[in-house]
């Protein structure tokens, strides 16, 4: 039992030894430390003042300034260890860090293509937030850009969340880098309509409207001999501040539309199918053959 005590004693008395023995360096260590959070927080705040300069976007900036902060600390940890002369200890560390960090980029490997494609889509900036945009078939307007997500809200009222990087691998229409926009309205006529009358109407009842814009032309063409009609395209310009306004545009293009053609007896034709049935002669005669 005596032997066990003296045991712990030795055992204590050598830490506390060992513990004065290399206080310099343990005061050392803690100094390096403190004076790389120091370092680290200068740092990050020098970043961030300059990105908010450059206006870039806050979660850029957020990625950065954090990266670099432990990226500056980790610097402080591995020269406080060599202070205290664990230089095997660091090996160690820096391979066990390698070895956690190829495992954490397989396991995150979607999460991380994502962030590095917010990166990409923050530094080239091809929308803003409120932004009218198309991307793969999604349309709405720009609520929020996250490194791993765009926000988009669309108008039936949803918000659809899109990951980064499929933003990135898709083509993206921004509708509203140059502010304007064209409508396309599509209708035919009867066969028998007056198609220089109809150019002439038509283009007469787009002038008309308060919301296409005059500096730009108005093209209209005769597109294609349907099965029932003669069909014609219309095209022209509005400033676009939401998509409402691009609906409401079309809206009421049509709605002059139609009646300007009512008003000048232009028909607007629908599919007819005639059914021709065999006279009564001609059906005995098919029934008597069979």
């Amino acid at each position: 039992m005596k032997s066990t005590f003296e045991s712990l004693g030795e055992q204590f008395y050598n830490l506390y030894k060992g513990f004065i023995e290399g206080l310099p360096e343990i005061s050392i260590a803690i100094l390096v430390m403190i004076l790389f959070i120091f370092i680290a927080k200068m740092v990050k705040r020098t970043i961030k003042n300059v990105l908010e300069r450059v206006k870039q976007e806050s979660a850029i900036t957020q990625l950065v300034t954090s990266v670099a902060y432990v990226f500056i600390i980790i610097i402080g940890m591995i020269v406080a260890l060599e202070v205290l002369n664990l230089s095997n200890t660091v090996n160690k560390l820096l391979a066990g860090a390698g070895i956690v960090g190829l495992g954490v980029s397989f396991a995150f490997q979607d999460i991380l293509a994502n962030v590095f494609a917010g990166i990409i889509i923050a530094f080239r900036k091809p929308f803003d937030i409120g932004d009218m945009i198309e991307i793969n078939g999604v349309f709405g307007q720009v609520e929020f850009i996250r490194l791993r997500s765009i926000y988009i809200h669309n108008y039936k009222g949803q918000t659809l969340i899109i990951p980064s990087r499929n933003v990135l691998q898709n083509n993206i229409i921004n509708f509203t880098n140059k502010g304007i926009r064209r409508v396309d309205v599509n209708v035919g006529v009867a066969f028998d309509s007056d198609l220089e009358l109809v150019k002439k109407i038509t283009l007469q009842t787009m002038q008309a409207l308060p919301f296409v814009m005059h500096d730009r032309l108005i093209d209209f063409y005769f597109v294609a001999f349907a099965d029932s009609s003669i069909n014609l395209s219309v095209r022209f310009w509005i400033d676009l501040k939401d998509c409402p306004d691009f609906m409401f545009a079309q809206s009421e293009a049509i709605i002059s539309l139609k009646k300007s053609f009512d008003e000048n007896n232009i028909n607007i034709p629908f599919p007819i199918r005639t059914l021709n049935f065999p006279e009564k002669e001609e059906l005995n005669r098919f029934n008597k053959t069979t």
